[in-house]
């Protein structure tokens, strides 16, 4: 620790600490430890101990609300290894129809939505007299993306 100190210009500062995942249809969940059962991030089902074949799992909802980013990025190394292995091994099985996997997905954006998005929050912030203003609703956001993309 050192007697330095840095100041930042912020319209809004959040501390965000313990968040608890919640259950996800189908898959098992430890309701004490809030988590997925996993054994390097394949899910296993408690009551049998075998893992559940395709099903993986990363960051918290895999270990709990612990670490930083360094963290989320080996867990999700962790994970992907474990994925890897077992395409390779032929432990995946037949795919699901893309549609299964559509319908549990959010909505997907790209670079080009995301600077839509990232500019209408800035000018926001600007006009407020703050660096930016979230849109934190996932319609709204979509919709702002829309609007900025059927105006270029």
């Amino acid at each position: 620790m050192t007697d330095e100190t840095d100041d930042v210009s912020a319209g809004l500062v959040i501390r965000s600490v313990g968040y608890r995942a919640q259950p996800i249809k189908d898959l098992p969940f430890d309701e004490e430890r809030a988590v997925v059962p996993n054994e390097h991030g394949r899910v296993v089902d408690p009551s049998t101990g075998t893992t559940v074949p395709g099903a993986f799992v990363t960051g918290w909802i895999k270990r709990g609300p612990s670490g930083v980013i360094g963290t989320n990025r080996r867990c999700a190394r962790e994970t992907v290894d474990a994925l890897l292995e077992d395409w390779e091994t032929g432990r995946l099985g037949e795919p699901a129809d893309a549609t299964d996997v559509a319908s549990i997905l959010p909505r997907v954006t790209d670079l080009e939505a995301w600077k839509a998005l990232d500019a209408h929050e800035r000018t926001s912030g600007r006009a407020a007299g703050r660096p930016r203003v979230k849109v934190v609703d996932r319609d709204t956001q979509l919709a702002v993306i829309a609007a900025a993309l059927s105006t270029d």
